[in-house]
């Protein structure tokens, strides 16, 4: 079992003190390769140095901010100032009165020692060890790694330890922040301790351990500081919906018990997110004509951004620089004097019993739009819409809250809303179930009324139509029938003649001076109209291939690839990659999850569009429990907070 802590030993053994001098003073110049083998090392003494292969990275020691203590690290090769992504020895610096060599040694250890005017010490090392030959490699991605190669012929190499598993305060490309399932092992981003110390500091970053695809931020390990809501499935966090992650080369990715979040970027572009020692997860890009680099997100910046900032049950929002807490209704603060003080922490609490509580009926829901959506969801399976979600809510009386996002589904909250948070900008409708007195007299009021009105109108316009029908269909009454058997074309025009193959079909738009209905054609009518169905008539073609073709594209950010080689130099690639996402929208399974006209219009000429990832297109029909996909059989849902299972039925 291999393993990477920092750990003292004194070095008594005099063959093994004469091993560390001679590797001290192996390389007497600075070195410009990607490779240590055993015996070599870098030192402070040389200043020596690793650099990737294509001069992308480079490990060395290097000293932060205004610290003189040195560490061993890897940082982004001729960028200044130096920008490290992972160090070695984070808790024992180098001082600076002592010379340190990183040395791979002849038995397979990568170790960091420290010689001083006291002696010798081992301050960090890999604990690794083979028997056969090691090689120690940087990588153009900033991965450290210590290989091994196998004796036999085919020469296998195999990976003893690398640095993207002990990730420092930086995520980039190639790095996995995430979780195993079975063992509980995670992989985490540890915050600075302060600006000039890079020991591991007050927060730490990863994936929610209880099962959620949400990313958190933890003050001293365990202290909820910031989350980013659940992931919608291929784009973003419903937590921070205004910012695509998709464009950033975010994924979620689960392989077996490992569940985790990595960086893919197609392009060039060098990024990186950084938990900066306060708690703040930053998104730098850098800029290569201006060669700096550019804060582009921070998170959080406001007090509503922190995690329970007015307690269970409390709701915040952004009044300028500062946050105001208000109770949800049905809620009063749990602490007058508290609340008063601004000391939020508390929460609300329910102050009218709900009717299902007290065996009555009567209950309903607020609306509150614009929301981040609570903590400690339940997701239920097979829900296609927000009224059904509402309505297994309603079945379930410890279910306070519900809503419905279409690329997450249904959400259900089974106890104390936390983290209420109304976004200044997007979000989504949160429905609060409150007692039946709280939604007011006007509401069944409106409900009647608004019944009454609903069933006027619509008499009225069935009977508009059906008298409309009755007159047309008169004065259509004794029209002569057409036939297409000896249909000609002639510059383009359809000269149609009588014997049409429906009964009382129509000829000419403008006969009598009145427009009819569309024809219903004879199959050798269209025959003759394409030219026997002639490829040069042909306007397009849908289907399951090229639709999977463009999504598999897509998701696998090579979109670009659809693109017309002729325009692909002059057009805007952003634009086009925006309009390939809204066509898949358009084109998804089922009806009601392709957006309506408006809001295609919206997404495409909006300046910072947010909206949701294309569905997988499918072999299979979708089984919801839901008026919707009118299936007479569907399964009966169980409990709101008990697990579901899809059925998939074949088309």
């Amino acid at each position: 079992m291999l393993s990477s802590f920092t750990f003292f030993s004194s070095l008594s053994s005099f063959p093994l003190f004469l091993s560390v001098i001679s590797s001290l003073c192996f390389l007497s110049r600075a070195t410009t390769s990607d490779t240590l083998k055993p015996g070599q090392s870098l030192s402070t003494v040389d200043g020596s140095t690793l650099v990737s292969r294509n001069g992308v990275f480079e490990l060395g020691f290097f000293s932060p901010g205004n610290s003189s203590n040195r560490y061993v690290a890897i940082w982004y090769h001729d960028i200044s100032p130096t920008s490290t992504i992972w160090i070695a020895n984070r808790e024992i610096p180098i001082l600076p009165s002592s010379a340190a060599s990183l040395t791979l040694m002849d038995s397979g250890n990568l170790a960091l020692i420290s010689s001083s005017a006291i002696g010798n010490v081992t301050v960090w090392a890999t604990n690794t060890s083979s028997l056969n030959s090691t090689t120690l490699k940087l990588s153009d991605e900033g991965n450290l790694v210590l290989s091994v190669t196998s004796s036999d012929t085919r020469g296998d190499v195999a990976v003893l330890w690398q640095s993207f598993d002990h990730m420092s305060n930086t995520f980039i490309q190639g790095m996995r922040m995430g979780i195993n399932t079975k063992t509980g092992a995670r992989q985490l981003v540890t915050s600075w301790r302060s600006p000039d110390d890079p020991a591991p500091g007050n927060f730490i970053m990863g994936l929610d351990p209880n099962g959620s695809t949400q990313v958190f931020i933890w003050k001293n390990s365990t202290i909820p500081y910031w989350r980013s809501g659940e992931w919608n499935g291929a784009s973003n966090f419903i937590g921070i919906p205004w910012l695509p992650l998709y464009s950033k080369g975010v994924y979620l990715e689960i392989k077996g018990d490992e569940k985790y979040y990595t960086v893919k970027v197609t392009n060039n572009t060098l990024q990186r997110f950084v938990l900066q020692w306060n708690g703040v997860e930053s998104i730098y890009l850098y800029k290569t004509k201006e060669k700096v680099w550019e804060d582009s997100w921070d998170q959080p910046k406001k007090q509503c951004e922190l995690y329970g900032a007015c307690g269970p049950n409390g709701l915040c929002k952004n009044n300028g620089d500062m946050a105001s807490c208000v109770c949800l209704d049905g809620y009063v603060p749990k602490s007058d004097k508290e609340w008063k003080a601004s000391i939020w922490s508390g929460g609300c609490v329910r102050h009218v019993a709900l009717g299902c509580q007290q065996n009555k009926g009567g209950d309903g829901y607020k609306t509150i739009p614009g929301m981040k959506l609570p903590d400690h969801t339940v997701r239920v399976q097979n829900i296609a819409d927000s009224d059904t979600c509402g309505s297994h809510c309603s079945k379930n009386c410890t279910c306070n809250a519900y809503a419905f996002v279409p690329t997450v589904g249904c959400m259900l909250w089974c106890g104390d809303l936390i983290d209420l948070y109304h976004f200044d900008q997007g979000g989504y409708d949160l429905y609060v179930k409150v007692p039946a007195s709280l939604l007011g007299s006007d509401h069944s009021v409106a409900i009647i009324s608004g019944t009454v009105s609903a069933s006027l109108v619509f008499l009225l316009v069935a009977g508009t139509f059906l008298w409309w029908k009755f007159i047309h269909c008169s004065k259509r009454k004794g029209k002569l029938n057409i036939s297409c058997q000896s249909q000609q074309l002639s510059e383009g025009i359809l000269r149609m003649r009588k014997d049409f193959s429906g009964p009382s079909q129509f000829a000419d738009e403008s006969e009598d001076g009145e427009k009819f209905e569309l024809p219903l054609f004879t199959f050798g009518c269209l025959a003759i109209a394409t030219k026997n169905f002639g490829t040069s008539n042909k306007l397009g073609q849908g289907g399951f291939g090229l639709v999977y073709k463009a999504y598999k594209l897509w998701y696998e950010e090579k979109a670009s690839d659809l693109i017309d080689p002729t325009i692909k130099e002059t057009c805007s690639i952003p634009e086009v990659l925006r309009c390939i996402q809204v066509a898949l929208l358009c084109v998804q399974d089922l009806a009601y999850d392709r957006p309506e006209i408006p809001l295609v219009i919206k997404m495409i000429t909006s300046e910072n569009p947010s909206f949701p990832a294309p569905r997988r297109p499918t072999f299979t029909l979708q089984g919801y429990s839901s008026k919707k996909n009118g299936m007479n059989n569907r399964d009966e849902l169980m409990s709101a907070c008990d697990v579901t299972i899809t059925r998939l039925q074949g088309r």
